[in-house]
């Protein structure tokens, strides 16, 4: 080590590997700018009472038989699928035959717009999906749009996957959207309860990474200063969290501009030119932002990351490359 640093030295494709001490204490770090302090703390789950009318289960080639059999074994509660547009019962007896239909799809496009209103859908996503530009002009995407939120409906993905559709339907608070595997999933339904994350205005939640990011007004001194990453996610997530209400706002849509442009990162509303030297942007003929957080640099304050913040991280990676494949996709 040195300079608080591994370096690989070596060269061409040498087979190398890493092993690294795991540190268990979670280091209280807070960064700060402009007069405000941003930290993490572990995110808070909720369960709450659900008693949904009814309960669809979302049948691709991505679900197994032995789910299907755990979920249809819990008593007193009746299953529906849509099969050829229309809603059949499902159940121990029938479900074999049933299930040899959807064996040959990888997605579905539910008809929520159809569903009565507290709904509980289980779905099972894979990797692949329409996205909602290439469902743009249709009749069913309008529908979605238009009368699905109104209805409470509810969802639960027992895969480790999100495709696209569900990833947007999640953002876009059609549903209120909850990941996780199929023994949790089967306790939820047996007690009539849903997770929920608890959020208010001064915080945003990263459910991958398992914490949330939040603003405070107070300036806290604490001897291990924290990233700089810490405020970029917190502006990400809040234009993430609130694009749909400001999407039709353009004094609104202005101002998270003006966030993004601060925390110096892209965001479905707002782009960014990054150039290495100062030159560079003379030359380009660019005025370079001043007094905002500037370029992610090895050099900045709590640059090495801590382990939730590689988390933090990974997840930003991950959502960024969502936008990149939308928006290659729709041009």
């Amino acid at each position: 080590m040195q300079n608080n640093y591994y370096t690989n030295k070596a060269t061409g494709l040498e087979k190398w590997e890493a092993e690294l001490d795991a540190n268990p204490k979670k280091a209280n770090s807070v960064f700060t700018w402009k007069n405000k302090s941003y930290e993490t703390k572990p995110l808070i789950k909720e369960k709450i009472v659900f008693k949904p009318s009814e309960i669809i289960l979302d049948l691709t080639s991505n679900w197994k038989s032995s789910e299907i059999e755990k979920i249809l074994n819990i008593k007193n509660k009746k299953y529906t699928v849509v099969l050829n547009g229309k809603k059949q019962e499902i159940n121990p007896a029938n479900y074999s035959a049933i299930f040899q239909s959807f064996k040959d799809l990888n997605y579905s496009l539910l008809p929520m717009f159809d569903f009565k209103e507290n709904t509980l859908i289980i779905t099972k996503c894979g990797a692949f999906s329409p996205n909602f530009e290439e469902l743009e002009d249709s009749n069913y995407l309008k529908k979605i749009k238009t009368e699905v939120k109104s209805k409470n409906i509810r969802a639960i993905n027992i895969s480790e996957n999100t495709n696209q559709f569900w990833q947007t339907v999640k953002e876009q608070r059609y549903v209120s959207y909850f990941q996780t595997d199929i023994d949790q999933c089967v306790s939820l339904i047996e007690t009539s309860r849903f997770i929920k994350f608890k959020t208010d205005i001064n915080s945003i939640n990263l459910e991958t990474a398992g914490i949330s990011i939040h603003e405070s007004p107070e300036i806290k001194n604490i001897e291990q200063k924290g990233s700089n990453h810490l405020y970029r996610m917190f502006c990400f997530g809040k234009v993430l969290n609130d694009q749909v209400e400001i999407q039709n706002d353009t004094l609104a849509q202005n101002q998270y501009v003006e966030l993004a442009k601060d925390a110096n990162i892209v965001t479905p509303i707002s782009s960014l030119i990054v150039l290495e030297t100062d030159r560079d942007y003379e030359e380009n003929g660019i005025e370079k932002n001043i007094n905002t957080l500037g370029n992610a640099s090895i050099n900045n304050d709590g640059s090495v990351p801590e382990p939730h913040e590689w988390a933090m991280i990974i997840a930003a990676a991950l959502l960024l490359l969502f936008y990149y494949r939308k928006q290659k996709l729709a041009s």
